[in-house]
């Protein structure tokens, strides 16, 4: 027990997620793996998958009342996303992402809208 504080806090937080592959390969755990590398000349583009996803989160009234987290902290989020995902080759994938999550009505709290663009190499 710490400044008078003890016990547990729980969270609430869900999400679901959906993609399909546009160019028609079979998407695994690990990742889309295109038929044919990226390859211009020959009519190759590699694979392409869309992908959405609605998520929410709601903080224990618990912590507001313990003093971890400000009395006008925003206790509900909700959101989602939309990505585009390229695979050149089974070792590159490129994300062009964006997502929005907007919180509780009435919290200091304005909503958010982030674009994302990542480059992964897998080895």
């Amino acid at each position: 027990m710490k400044d008078g504080l003890a016990g547990q806090v729980s969270h609430d937080a869900w999400q679901v997620v959906a993609s399909w592959v546009l160019t028609g390969e079979a998407a695994g755990e690990r990742n889309v793996r295109p038929r044919v590398a990226f390859d211009p000349p020959s009519g190759h583009f590699g694979a392409v998958q869309l992908a959405v996803r609605v998520h929410g989160l709601a903080i224990s009234r618990d912590a507001v009342a313990r003093g971890l987290a400000a009395a006008n902290t925003s206790r509900t989020a909700r959101g989602w996303a939309i990505g585009l995902n390229w695979y050149p080759n089974p070792f590159i994938k490129w994300n062009l992402n964006f997502e929005r999550t907007t919180f509780e009505p009435g919290s200091s709290r304005k909503p958010e809208n982030v674009p994302l663009v990542r480059t992964q190499l897998a080895l």
